[in-house]
């Protein structure tokens, strides 16, 4: 039951988060962001164990970057290299977790839609990258 309540609550505080973004409310975007966020990594972590200790605690470390990240990126000043990074760093921590478990040998041909994939996206986003146009390359890639 109490997985049921913390999804209802996480339901809600996105719909406000959302709200307040299209408002452009900061400080409900202050609270219901990170809100959001922290109850998704509650969830994660009260759920039953029905997984590796190692994959259950890459996912929780990759939740927590990715927290990181929506902050860095909701604060005033320019943190977007910070936020940039912390999303990196949090889908690495996922690729490992989804990584340790799998049964299957990695098939580098899948890889080949999505580096084309990527290789047309970066090639309209590029020109507007400005000075952070490496960073923006690494994290698409990764």
């Amino acid at each position: 039951m109490i997985f049921l309540w913390l999804t209802i609550l996480t339901a809600i505080s996105a719909a406000l988060h959302i709200s307040a973004e299209y408002r452009d409310n900061r400080r409900f975007i202050y609270i219901f962001k990170p809100l959001t966020t922290s109850l998704i990594i509650l969830i994660a972590f009260l759920q039953p164990v029905e997984v590796s200790a190692q994959y259950f605690a890459l996912i929780i470390i990759g939740l927590f970057f990715s927290l990181g990240g929506d902050i860095f990126l909701m604060l005033p000043n320019d943190r977007f290299i910070f936020g940039l990074l912390s999303f990196l760093i949090a889908h690495v921590f996922y690729i490992s977790a989804f990584a340790s478990d799998s049964p299957f040998p990695p098939d580098w041909l899948l890889l080949i839609p999505g580096i084309i994939a990527i290789g047309i996206v970066l090639k309209f986003l590029l020109p507007h990258a400005g000075r952070i146009r490496i960073p923006v390359i690494v994290y698409a890639f990764v």
